[in-house]
């Protein structure tokens, strides 16, 4: 009883605050910088020389599967589904779902699955951009995948937002 109780509870909540919860990327893109002249009898301007840069990553489930050591980097654990996406996620995934990782590797191939995946990469990515820019908190991950679990249609544009917000994160 006291399960379903939380679940309505968080499908009021999520209803409530669906608009709060989809927040666009429109600001997130990239501008093309160009230097100097062009104009008539310009000259060209220049072109700056490149500096090197450290290899760069998306905040994609595929890295942060294939990354385990970064997820206890970033979080200190593997994160249980349990702390990290509240307990609805927990209650409805089942005991077979203990980790991130866990949730990152399972094979569901539904718009649960896919929100359960895309769920977990943007929490480590909410907590692992502590300086660099990310859509969202952490709590804010936790309520859009509450709000996901109540229904396919939510599931699915839910995970759609954040797979967005996860591949335009960059470290």
């Amino acid at each position: 009883m006291g399960s379903k109780m939380l679940l309505v509870t968080v499908l009021l909540v999520g209803i409530a605050s669906q608009s709060y919860a989809t927040r666009s990327l429109e600001g997130n893109h990239l501008a093309e910088q160009k230097y100097g002249g062009g104009g008539y009898g310009g000259g060209g301007g220049y072109t700056p020389t490149p500096t090197p840069s450290t290899p760069s990553h998306s905040g994609s489930c595929d890295y942060w599967k294939g990354h385990p050591e970064k997820i206890i980097d970033c979080i200190g654990s593997l994160g249980s589904i349990l702390g990290s996406l509240g307990e609805v996620c927990h209650a409805f995934f089942g005991s077979k779902i203990h980790t991130l990782q866990d949730a990152l590797c399972n094979t569901r191939t539904d718009c649960y699955g896919d929100l359960l995946r895309e769920g977990a990469a943007a929490y480590i990515n909410a907590i692992a951009a502590k300086k660099e820019k990310f859509a969202y908190t952490a709590y804010q991950v936790k309520e859009c995948v509450a709000v996901g679990l109540t229904s396919e249609f939510a599931a699915a544009a839910q995970a759609a937002m954040l797979k967005k917000a996860n591949y335009a994160c960059h470290y």
